[in-house]
């Protein structure tokens, strides 16, 4: 352990959204120590996918560009874990076509898409999976993969080297964010990175979640030779990984927790492989995480309206990979600095549904934790 006996932050999971918090607080020259639960987390299992466009909607960030510099700038020090790509989405259906017929102006105006013809398709796609002529297809560019594994590793080595990072079971990361201090060190504030596990936090087990299970396959087939860009039919991303592999997916399944794939979602998946590519794949891995979603789908960053030391950054669902670096940077900026969190994605708008659950506690006290928890702390 470091020699130390106080510092700033305790930060509770060694996530993406963890690892960049850390990453922001030691350029800024603060203390932190990370704790983290072993366990897999749904970032092993992400595609890592940064879109500029994405959605059955088309819909895009304005400040899509800004940010993907700034996440770009973050995981390109991690190494080899940064993958410029395009997107090419197939527009399959009559009610697609009609939602791209109402963005398209505006994203070729910021020259977010562009059309493809059947010419330009043969040069990059394997004729085997081409769906022309029966559709169109339209190409997003500044799309880019994060190898999340791979990040996480790079971010866990160095944080392991520095002694800033330590693996403990879940109890006893709670029990040390509970009394602020780990092993003889005091922590001035903490900030709860945890993922899914957000359903067991006693602080801020008030914010409407939707967790959301998803489950992805590794295939491989000859007819993958020569995939170079992301794929994505029938709401289904076919992601070139290594040789003649590549990802598959994903599915939601709500409110499931379990980290382990279900025969329901691998079959799932493996129809809908079927339905979008004429080849045959073989299955040779399923994979599944959790993604945290909060209701309005929406992060949730900032500090607990009572307990004011007590921070959450969380609720990045399934644009983890482009959030994570992004948020930390205004979270940070924010408990460093004060500077004020975007409205839309502060904890502090839900407020009100804090205030309604105080005001139905049977004591009557500002305190949303259990019974349990509240012994405990005493």
């Amino acid at each position: 352990m470091t020699a130390f006996s106080s510092s700033d932050v305790l930060i509770i999971g060694a996530g993406l959204a963890g690892c960049c918090l850390a990453a922001e607080f030691e350029e800024r020259g603060l203390s932190f120590l990370l704790l983290d639960d072993p366990r897999k987390a749904s970032a092993t299992v992400a595609g890592g996918v940064i879109n500029p466009v994405s959605g059955k909607r088309f819909g895009s960030d304005p400040q899509f560009r800004e940010r993907r510099a700034l996440a770009e700038s973050r995981y390109r020090k991690l190494g080899d874990v940064w993958r410029d790509i395009d997107i090419l989405r197939v527009l399959d259906s009559v009610e697609e076509q009609r939602h791209f017929d109402r963005k398209s102006a505006s994203l070729l105006e910021r020259e977010l898409v562009a059309f493809v013809d059947e010419r330009e398709w043969g040069h990059r796609i394997p004729a085997a999976l081409s769906p022309f002529p029966e559709v169109p297809v339209v190409r997003f560019p500044g799309a880019a993969v994060v190898h999340c594994t791979m990040a996480l590793r790079a971010f866990h080595l160095h944080y392991q080297e520095c002694n800033q990072l330590e693996f403990v079971s879940t109890q006893d990361a709670n029990h040390a964010a509970e009394h602020l201090s780990w092993h003889g060190i005091a922590f001035d504030r903490v900030v709860y990175c945890e993922g899914w596990r957000l359903t067991e936090n006693p602080y801020f087990n008030y914010l409407p979640t939707m967790f959301a299970k998803g489950q992805v396959l590794e295939v491989e087939s000859d007819a993958l030779a020569g995939l170079r860009d992301i794929l994505v039919r029938n709401s289904k991303f076919l992601l070139p990984s290594r040789g003649h592999q590549a990802l598959f997916g994903a599915s939601y399944e709500w409110n499931d927790l379990s980290d382990v794939p279900s025969e329901e979602g691998t079959r799932y998946l493996r129809e809908a492989l079927k339905n979008c590519y004429s080849p045959e794949f073989r299955i040779l891995e399923s994979r599944a995480g959790v993604r945290p979603i909060v209701r309005d789908l929406q992060p949730v960053v900032g500090a607990h309206p009572q307990y004011t030391n007590r921070y959450i950054f969380n609720g990045l669902g399934s644009k983890g990979a482009l959030l994570a670096p992004v948020l930390a940077r205004e979270l940070a900026l924010h408990m460093v600095e004060n500077k004020a969190l975007n409205p839309t994605e502060s904890v502090r708008r839900f407020d009100a549904v804090f205030e309604t659950v105080v005001a139905e506690n049977s004591d009557g006290r500002s305190d949303v934790r259990s019974p349990k928890e509240k012994n405990h702390a005493q």
